[in-house]
C-alpha cells in the first residue's frame, strides 16, 4: 500500500505451472476504494491510519505475530530435514497418469481344517517338569477337510444375483473353505498379474470387473461365516468332548492343582476332574463370537512416478501385457503447460 493505492500479488503455485511471463498475464490486483484500503490497513494495525480506530500490534489482526529471526531459522531447519521435491519433478508426479494400479488382496480367516493348537503339557505328563519342558504337542481342532461343509445360497459372479430353480426357489451349493481357497486363487488368476519385486496389478480398466467379483466373493464368504456357526460349534465340543475323554486317564492320576481350585469336596470325582479338564481345554482352544472371522482385507496403491521409470519393472510389464509397450499404459505431461504465442 502506497499513496492511496494497494497492489495485491498471487505468488505463482509452481508444483502446478511454471509462471507466465507475458503481458496478457497479469498478476495483480490494483485497489483505490478508500474504504477498503482503510480496512485493511486497520486490518495490519498500520500506523497513522484510521486514528483511534486502529489497535496496537499486539491485537491486529493480520500480522499478530512477528517473523523472527528465530522463527525463519526454525522454518528453514524445517526444510533442510525434510526437502521439498524439485518443482520440475513435483509438476511431473502430480500430473502423469498410469493405467495400472497396484492391488494387495488378503483373505484370511478361514483356514478351519488346518488349525492345531497346543495342549497345556501338564495335562499329557503330569507334574514331570523334565518332560514337560522336552515335549511339544498339538491338536487338530477339526476331523477332516471337509468337516465344515455347509450350503449357501448360489449367486452370479458377475452380476452378485441369486440363482433361482424352476420354482423361483434359491438354488444352494456346496461350500467350504476349499472353495473360498479356490476361488482367492481365481481372482488372483483372472484379475492381477505378478511384477517380480514390485506386487500384483491390476488393469484399471478392470477395476469395475474386479470390485463386482470382489462383492461376490464377500458375500459367498458371509453367507459360509453365518451358516458354519451352529455347525463350528458342535464340532468344537465334539473335539473338546474327545480330547478329554482321551486325556482324563492321565490327568485323573496327578491332576494339576489349578483344575482343583474350584472343588468343593476332600475327594474330587472323575466328573469333578473332567469338568474342570473341559473348561480348560476350552480357554486351550480360545473358542468363541472371535474364533471364526474369516474377512477379505484389499488395498489399492498407485504407481509411483520413480517406479514406472525403473527399467527392470518396465520390461517386466512390457512382457506381462501381451504386447502393450509402457508407452500405451503410462503417461506424462507438464501439469499446466503454457500456449504458444
Amino acid at each position: 500500500m502506497c499513496d492511496g493505492q494497494m497492489w495485491i500479488y498471487s505468488p505463482t503455485p509452481l508444483l502446478i505451472e511454471t509462471g507466465a511471463q507475458r503481458s496478457d498475464q497479469p498478476n495483480a490486483l490494483l485497489l483505490t476504494e478508500i474504504t477498503a484500503l482503510t480496512a485493511v490497513a486497520q486490518a495490519c494495525a498500520a500506523d497513522g491510519v484510521g486514528g483511534e480506530e486502529t489497535p496496537p500490534p499486539s491485537q491486529a489482526e493480520i500480522g499478530r505475530l512477528a517473523a523472527t529471526p528465530q522463527a525463519i531459522a526454525n522454518s528453514l531447519e524445517d526444510l533442510q530435514r525434510q526437502p521439498p521435491k524439485p518443482y520440475d519433478l513435483a509438476r511431473i508426479e502430480r500430473v502423469y497418469s498410469s493405467k495400472l494400479q497396484y492391488v494387495e488382496l488378503e483373505v484370511t480367516g478361514y483356514r478351519l481344517a488346518s488349525r492345531r493348537v497346543q495342549v497345556p503339557n501338564d495335562l499329557l505328563v503330569g507334574n514331570d517338569k523334565t518332560l514337560e519342558s522336552r515335549l511339544r504337542n498339538s491338536f487338530a481342532l477339526l476331523e477332516g477337510k471337509e468337516a465344515l461343509t455347509v450350503q449357501i445360497p448360489d449367486t452370479d459372479p458377475k452380476t452378485g444375483e441369486y440363482r433361482l430353480d424352476a420354482e423361483g426357489k434359491h438354488v444352494l451349493v456346496d461350500y467350504s473353505e476349499q472353495h473360498i481357497e479356490a476361488e482367492r486363487k481365481a481372482l488372483l488368476k483372472d484379475f492381477l498379474t505378478p511384477i517380480t519385486g514390485h506386487g500384483q496389478l491390476i488393469s484399471k480398466a478392470r477395476r469395475l470387473a474386479f470390485d463386482t467379483r470382489i462383492a461376490w466373493f464377500k458375500s459367498r464368504i458371509a453367507a459360509y461365516k453365518s451358516a458354519v456357526e451352529d455347525k463350528l460349534t458342535e464340532a468344537l465340543n465334539k473335539s473338546v468332548d474327545d480330547l478329554t475323554q482321551a486325556l482324563l486317564p492321565t490327568v485323573r492320576k496327578s491332576p494339576p492343582d489349578r483344575l482343583l481350585k474350584n472343588v468343593l469336596s476332600m475327594t474330587p470325582t472323575d466328573e469333578d476332574i473332567r469338568t474342570a479338564l473341559k473348561t480348560e481345554l476350552h480357554e486351550a482352544f480360545n473358542t468363541g463370537d472371535r474364533f471364526f472371522q474369516p474377512s477379505i482385507k484389499l488395498v489399492f496403491k498407485d504407481l509411483t512416478y520413480e517406479t514406472i521409470q525403473d527399467k527392470n519393472f518396465r520390461e517386466q510389464v512390457d512382457a506381462a501385457f501381451r504386447g502393450l509397450t509402457t508407452k500405451d499404459l503410462f503417461h506424462e505431461h507438464d501439469a499446466a503447460p503454457e500456449l504458444s504465442q
